[in-house]
């Protein structure tokens, strides 16, 4: 792994370069800008809050701060995934033109995910403050190391994603549709309570899922619920693995990929 951190190293300045240049083109000629990085998971949040209240008469005060802690995590999961299978595609003339490392643009990505997760984490203490100020708690000081893991974890899910697309031009529909399915199994708009209700068979399909384990870290420190070390240690565990499996690929495919784009 030393080369591979050499070479992003090596290449801070035009990562963060192209990083900052991908967030201004995103709000070029937008009235609000970067607002509306906060204003549409608010806007989201609020939605599915009020109809959560009005059918099935939850408590918004309550159900509105957890939804943003799980939604927020899944937009930069989805986020580096998702965009991730086009970075080396979008940076076909870096790639082919100039003497860059193919490690850089997976980690671009990863950063623009980070960019709206901060965003999002702004939205989610803006509910926090007008609904629930007690959710304020020492556990916010776990935010930061959970970022630090979410960082490992999505460089690496974009690396990935950007090597199978290459690859195999299909991949990105098909990495699409597992999100999705992946939305509706993980205990993002509903709690995991109502799974285990249902029987060990229904408990085990959040415990036997990945991106449990990354979202309840940061839900867990947003919501000052006491921090289970095992979660953080599957979360940590999980994502040096994918973090193993992406560089391992850059490493195989660096020569190929060029040829591929």
């Amino acid at each position: 792994m030393i080369p591979y951190f050499q070479n992003l190293w090596h290449s801070r300045y035009i990562i963060v370069s192209l990083a900052v240049q991908d967030i201004r083109n995103r709000y070029r000629r937008s009235a609000f800008g970067v607002l509306w990085s906060v204003l549409m998971p608010l806007g989201l949040a609020l939605i599915i809050a009020s109809v959560y209240t009005i059918i099935w008469k939850t408590d918004i005060q309550t159900f509105l701060p957890f939804l943003l802690s799980g939604l927020t995590p899944w937009t930069f999961i989805a986020g580096c995934a998702g965009n991730g299978a086009m970075a080396y595609l979008s940076a076909e003339g870096y790639i082919k033109q100039l003497p860059v490392k193919l490690e850089l643009f997976p980690v671009r990505v990863m950063l623009g995910a980070l960019m709206e997760l901060l965003f999002g984490l702004i939205a989610f203490f803006l509910i926090v403050l007008i609904f629930n100020p007690a959710l304020i708690t020492f556990n916010l000081l776990l935010v930061p190391a959970a970022l630090l893991i979410y960082m490992i974890a999505g460089t690496a899910m974009a690396t990935i994603a950007a090597t199978l697309q290459t690859f195999i031009r299909d991949y990105a529909p098909l990495q699409t549709l597992i999100l999705q399915a992946f939305f509706y199994v993980t205990p993002i708009i509903y709690t995991t309570e109502i799974l285990a209700s249902r029987g060990a068979n229904f408990e085990l399909i959040y415990k036997a899922n990945p991106f449990y384990y990354f979202l309840q870290i940061m839900r867990d420190a947003l919501l000052g619920h006491r921090p289970d070390a095992v979660t953080w240690l599957v979360a940590l565990g999980l994502s040096f693995l994918l973090l193993g499996i992406a560089v391992l690929l850059v490493q195989k495919t660096r020569k190929q990929i060029v040829f591929k784009l």
